[in-house]
């Protein structure tokens, strides 16, 4: 939660989708734990996708986990919406 969500999702992605750049803050950590998390995410939906699903992925909290089910073997269709203009 801390590297993840409070760290990169919040503190690092928020603010600069919302051209805050006085308010982000970089830490390798948050990085690793957001890819984490994304991974992990991909690897608890993995088995309940079926062959005609269509896969959507929704916000910023969630990027890098349309690139973690392909890794691990999804071929499916994935759609991405990110909400921020």
């Amino acid at each position: 939660v801390q590297e993840y969500y409070n760290g990169y999702a919040n503190k690092t992605l928020w603010p600069l989708f919302h051209y805050r750049i006085d308010l982000t803050a970089y830490d390798r950590s948050f990085g690793q734990g957001y890819d984490r998390v994304n991974r992990r995410f991909a690897e608890t939906v993995r088995p309940l996708i079926e062959k005609d699903d269509l896969v959507w992925i929704h916000d910023y909290h969630l990027i890098p986990m349309a690139r973690e089910l392909r890794r691990l073997g999804v071929d499916n269709p994935i759609g991405f919406f990110l909400h921020i203009p």
